[in-house]
């Protein structure tokens, strides 16, 4: 027969405490408040909750910006007069440029005539330095009273003078600025023809670079660059002159 050990007394000196006294229910731990409300929100979706705008002082209130004033839109209104009048006047320029650039260069290429420019004053003031004379290429029948562009023999160079005789082969010329006529003759051979298109001042660049003035044809270049650009604002529009010709138009 087996005698009982000591753990088997442990056992039943417990179940008869436990016999003893009776169950009683556990009561649980109180929650702390804000973890009860975590876990709240956490059972289900978070309710929405209107919030109240804070209140703003009277100098923090945004106000809607003000139209343009007076004063800003007769600047504004003085601009755009302005930009539509140096269009105008740019446009201008660059039209008369190119008429004057396609007379000089279409009658020597399609007819084959001399364009020669004039850089004397000596036919003033019915011919001025810096204007283009088309010549028309017939050296043999030059008449009486007309401009001759010749090619001098002392010195090779193209002058423009009026002839005021012919005879024996040789043209007697003089610039209507002088007193007395040229005192070489011109022989035929060296008549290049009479001159029958005038163009003012066209070649007023050609005989700057002749001269080497390239301070007055840089100032050019840049007054032709100006143009062509209000020639583009004009032909396509501004979009900087649109914009601020509405606001010159707003009401404060």
């Amino acid at each position: 027969m087996r005698t009982p050990d000591a753990s088997e007394d442990l056992v039943e000196a417990f179940v008869e405490r436990v016999d003893a006294e009776p169950l009683r229910p556990s009561t649980p731990e109180p929650v702390p408040e804000p973890q009860r409300r975590r876990n709240q929100r956490s059972d289900g979706p978070r309710p929405t909750v209107a919030r109240r705008a804070p209140e703003l002082d009277e100098d923090e209130i945004p106000r809607p910006a003000a139209g343009a004033t007076p004063a800003r839109r007769v600047a504004l209104r003085a601009f755009v007069f302005v930009h539509t009048v140096l269009e105008g006047v740019g446009t201008f320029v660059v039209v008369v440029t190119v008429l004057a650039a396609f007379m000089a260069l279409v009658p020597p290429l399609v007819l084959g005539w001399k364009a020669v420019v004039v850089e004397s004053g000596s036919m003033q003031p019915r011919i001025r330095p810096g204007d283009i004379v088309i010549a028309e290429r017939d050296g043999r029948s030059v008449p009486v009273g007309a401009v001759g562009v010749f090619r001098t023999a002392w010195d090779g160079r193209i002058e423009t003078h009026r002839v005021v005789a012919h005879r024996q082969g040789q043209y007697t010329t003089k610039g209507d600025a002088n007193a007395s006529p040229d005192s070489t003759p011109i022989p035929e051979r060296d008549m290049i023809g009479r001159g029958r298109v005038l163009l003012r001042g066209v070649g007023i660049p050609v005989m700057w670079i002749h001269q080497g003035n390239w301070l007055s044809l840089a100032a050019l270049l840049a007054v032709l660059g100006i143009s062509l650009h209000f020639t583009r604002s004009f032909v396509v529009g501004s979009r900087l002159v649109a914009r601020l010709s509405r606001s010159a138009r707003e009401d404060p």
